[in-house]
Parts: structure tokens; sequence; C-alpha cells
């Protein structure tokens, strides 16, 4: 882990080079954050706070709030919003996220985040939570089964080998994370058990608590994961899939040296490749705007959108 800090304090020295080198630095606004979590237990891929509680840093290049530290509570899709602001571009309205910082700021604070958790390359672990500014609450949709799940990328971590072959010498809070059946219900007192090991659901004086939070998580649940049960054949069957129908033929056109190309269907994805080469020979580009081509360049063109037949190819040489 410290190698790594390392090599991450080397890869911010040269991106700072590389914009003071560019005379960039004074009119750049840096934000510094990560993914969800490290490769530990309850890390990456947990709905507990070692998997969302993320860092978040913000430099300005006049020094604005050096040195400060925001403590409102905000959620990752707040983070593109936020971006925008800061550029000066208008969120669009259909983002769920709302801007906390930059021109355009209008988050003054959550008075909840909430986290779904689903499957993890080929495992399920459905599970909800609920934090506020004090208590976290979960919700297990699979009690029957363990925190962990049997994801193959950890077999690559020498530490997590270790802790598999050891799992009988563990003590019981380092075993809590293979432990089940677990309790249907889990709520936190995050201030004092920042490791989350207490569970409080079925503690009297802590009964109100469970009750507003566990009614947060029942409208989550209905406004953000209305199928939440059903499988992901039945998913596909009943919001994915489109009875083959096939994605429209892609359009391509050209003015100059610039093709510009368009899919009517919408929300389709359009792919491209000149002269059979894509960002490697046989793949293909992603079109994201307007780009060159040369006097007899041949260019094949693909559409395509989930739940959808992909189009069929066209074909265009450059006149």
């Amino acid at each position: 882990m410290y190698s790594n800090i390392y090599r991450m304090d080397q890869r911010v020295a040269q991106e700072l080079h590389r914009l003071e080198k560019a005379k960039k630095l004074d009119n750049t606004i840096i934000i510094f954050a990560s993914d969800n979590g490290g490769p530990g237990p309850r890390q990456k891929r947990s709905i507990y706070e070692r998997g969302t509680h993320i860092p978040f840093i913000v430099v300005f290049p006049d020094g604005t709030q050096a040195g400060s530290v925001d403590n409102r509570m905000l959620n990752m899709a707040d983070i593109p919003a936020t971006i925008l602001s800061l550029a000066g571009i208008t969120p669009p309205f259909y983002m769920d996220g709302k801007a906390f910082l930059g021109e355009f700021e209008e988050n003054q604070g959550r008075d909840y985040v909430f986290s779904i958790r689903e499957r993890m390359d080929d495992q399920y672990g459905k599970q909800l939570s609920v934090r506020d500014s004090n208590f976290r609450y979960v919700r297990n949709y699979y009690p029957h089964q363990a925190e962990y799940l049997d994801v193959k990328f950890r077999y690559n971590i020498p530490s997590m080998l270790e802790l598999l072959r050891k799992k009988e010498e563990l003590t019981p809070e380092q075993a809590s994370w293979f432990t089940h059946p677990r309790p249907k219900e889990e709520l936190y007192f995050t201030e004092k058990d920042i490791h989350e090991l207490n569970n409080l659901a079925d503690i009297p004086e802590y009964q109100l608590t469970l009750e507003r939070l566990r009614a947060l998580a029942d409208k989550v649940e209905a406004q953000y994961w209305p199928y939440k049960n059903f499988t992901e054949k039945e998913l596909i069957k009943e919001i994915g899939n489109t009875g083959n129908v096939q994605v429209s033929r892609p359009s391509i056109s050209q003015h100059r040296n610039l093709i510009t190309l368009n899919a009517s269907t919408p929300a389709a994805s359009i792919v491209y490749q000149i002269n059979g080469d894509g960002s490697k020979r046989s793949h293909w580009k992603y079109y994201t705007g307007p780009f060159k081509i040369r006097k007899g360049d041949r260019l094949k063109v693909i559409a395509a959108r989930a739940g959808f037949e992909q189009s069929e190819r066209v074909n265009y040489t450059a006149p």
C-alpha cells in the first residue's frame, strides 16, 4: 500500500509538472479523487464506509478555501455536475447529481446518501444502504450468504489468499466478513463505531432511528430500484429486450475533409474504422465527433445500442 501511495505521489507530481511547463497551472482547477475503495475486505464493492467514503480534494489556482474541510453529505453522483459547474457549464436537468461548487452550485448538502450493490463479476450480493450524518442502515436481500463473495480478482492479492487460508485463526471481528447467515437489517452508529461492527438494529433505544432509515430505504427502492427482485434474464425481458429491433443504419456526411456520423435510433453508439484500423488493428474507434479523412480512405461504420441488434455495416470511400 505504501508503494502504491509513493507511485501515486509521483504521478500527481508529473501531472503538476506538465501543467506548470505548459503555463496552465495558474488557471487550472485540480481535482483529486479515487474510485470506490481499495482491494481489501469491506473496501471496493462494499456499501459500508470503507467502500463508499472516498477522498475528494479540490485545489483552486487562487488558493480559495485552501486548507478548509467540507463536511456536507454528498454523493458521487454530484461530482459530474460539480465539474461542469466549475467549468462554467450549466449541469443538464436530467442529471441526478447537484453541483456543490462553482458557478451553478445548488447543493448545500444532502440529508442522506444511499448505495446499492448488485452483481460483482459473476457473483450476486444484493444490498442497499442509507447513510445520514450519524448512522448507516444496511438492508441485506441475500442474508443467507456472507458479505465476502468469491470474486476471482481477489485471488491475485497475496494478503487476500492469506486471509482465505487462515480463516479459522481470525478474530470474531475479522471473521465477520465471512460469517453467514447475516441479519436482514443492520444499523451502525458511524461516529463512534467507525468500523461498523456493532449492529444496533435490535437495540430498543435505536428503534426510532431504524424505522426512519428503513422508510428512507423503502423510498430509495421505489424510486431507483424497482427491478431489484428480477433475475438478469427477467430484467432483459422486462426492460432491455426490444423484440430484435435493429439499430438504424448510420449515415455518413462529408464536408471537405471532415466526416460526421449519425444514427437516428435514440441513444445509439457509433464505432468506425479507417482503412481497417481502429485503436489497434481490427479494433474499432468510438465516435465522439467529426474527424478528418483523406482522399481514398475507406471507412466502415456500425451503430449499436444495448438490447437492440446492431445496425448493418456501412462502407464509404472518401472521394
